[in-house]
């Protein structure tokens, strides 16, 4: 009988302890609220993931996993229970050739289809705020000059913006358009070299207009940009650290000196700013880590909230949780 006491109140202080301490990991973690989207590339080919952090930080999940033929390199979305933009790259049996896909996810039914594009693109497709367009680039191929292409999803007709003649490089490519959040106008960052050395050039384009305005030259050293979610004015990172550009007036003021990101170093993984929450994220890397940061709008209390070692991070961007 004293057995049997022992036993049940040694049962009975496990599960206390399970309640107390064991909660959390009993259950999923599920990234709820506003979330960042972004892509975790190992060291392998086709060993590219798509996960989701909290805000906060406090709970990630990967949510599409490298296949055997299929990596995820990068994903846009609106909600995480609606269309899901993916950007993936593939490879035949052979292995010998590799494709760049752009699939169509919808988690709510479960339909995938894919994106046909009229060209190849240089960088990641990303979705339009009302989720009825995506935009891409390209890059300079065989004579013809990087542009900006635009899809509708519903129609699947695809029109190409070009920068005016005589501004582009003959090696350049076009690196995370964005858009604007009204969805009137797209922000393209267009990449050349010369040399050793790495040339930047800022494009706004007008989707009304199809009208090109150039901001920045190759003398700016941007490495990411994109626009304010409450006007035209656009953030950039520079080797100063964020300086935010007035559109109106060509001003431009630094938000976030570099030292503040612990010189963490830059490698091309994207720049974003919340339509929602007013909150900024970028990727960096440290050391052999990369890092997903994010600060406040006005450039204050910048804290990591994911590291990954070994892997590159990017492609980051804001959409609303699994439970939306």
């Amino acid at each position: 009988m004293r057995a049997l006491t022992s036993i049940w109140s040694a049962g009975i202080l496990f599960s206390i302890l399970i309640l107390l301490f064991g909660w959390s990991f009993s259950r999923e973690c599920v990234p709820r609220g506003e979330v960042i989207l972004f892509a975790r590339r190992g060291q392998r080919p086709l060993d590219d993931s798509v996960y989701v952090v909290s805000v906060d930080g406090k709970c990630n999940k990967e949510i599409y996993k490298a296949e055997a033929r299929r990596s995820f390199s990068g994903a846009s979305a609106r909600f995480l229970s609606e269309l899901i933009v993916l950007n993936t790259l593939r490879t035949e049996e052979s292995q010998v050739r590799v494709s760049e896909e752009v699939l169509l996810h919808r988690p709510k039914t479960g339909q995938w289809d894919m994106l046909k594009l009229a060209s190849s693109r240089s960088s990641m497709a990303s979705l339009s705020p009302d989720g009825s367009k995506i935009v891409y680039g390209t890059a300079s191929f065989a004579g013809v000059s990087p542009s900006v292409r635009i899809v509708e999803l519903g129609s699947g007709t695809e029109s190409t913006i070009s920068i005016p003649d005589g501004t582009m490089p003959s090696n350049g490519w076009i690196q995370f358009p964005v858009w604007r959040s009204d969805g009137q106008a797209v922000l393209a960052l267009l990449l050349s070299r010369k040399g050793s050395a790495a040339l930047s050039r800022l494009f706004v384009i007008s989707l009304q207009t199809h009208s090109v305005t150039e901001y920045l030259n190759d003398e700016s050293g941007i490495s990411a940009a994109c626009f304010s979610p409450t006007n035209g004015n656009i953030l950039l990172l520079t080797p100063r650290g964020l300086e935010l550009l007035d559109t109106e007036n060509g001003a431009i003021s630094l938000i976030t000196p570099r030292s503040m990101f612990l010189n963490g170093r830059y490698s091309g993984g994207s720049l974003a700013w919340s339509r929602k929450s007013g909150l900024i994220t970028l990727p960096l890397a440290s050391g052999n880590s990369d890092e997903i940061w994010v600060l406040k709008g006005d450039g204050s209390n910048p804290k990591v909230i994911f590291r990954a070692d070994n892997a590159r991070l990017t492609s980051v961007s804001f959409a609303s949780g699994m439970d939306n």
